[in-house]
């Protein structure tokens, strides 16, 4: 069980790290339909919180993985309601404000970023 779950946290490693540099997302957004920003919010704050639970539920985690699963709970619980705000917002056709957007863009790269400290 335990080399099942190494495999798998190796596999989502992989996984949440492996466009990091390949895709500047943060600057090109901005050219992306509101729709497609919000869907695209949408959609990695959701894989960001399916990643925390499945490394949240493997048993005898290390200490720096319950430090680094605190902090990715934290900022997912303080992006949770933004990045719902921001869809609804442009699911009602009204502009979301610039600093709500760039928060969110924030809070997505510092749960990509999380684990590779």
């Amino acid at each position: 069980m335990k080399r099942i779950s190494v495999v798998v946290l190796l596999f989502i490693l992989a996984a949440c790290t492996a466009n990091l540099g390949n895709v500047p997302w943060d600057s090109d957004i901005m050219n992306w339909i509101p729709e497609k920003r919000a869907n695209f919010f949408m959609k990695a704050w959701m894989a960001e919180k399916a990643n925390y639970d499945a490394m949240n539920a493997i048993e005898n985690k290390s200490e720096s993985l319950v430090k680094a699963l605190k902090i990715k709970h934290e900022v997912l619980e303080k992006s949770r309601v933004p990045v719902r705000a921001y869809a609804k917002i442009v699911k009602n056709k009204g502009v979301p404000p610039d600093d709500m957007e760039n928060a969110i863009i924030g809070w997505l790269r510092e749960l990509q970023m999380q684990y590779l400290y």
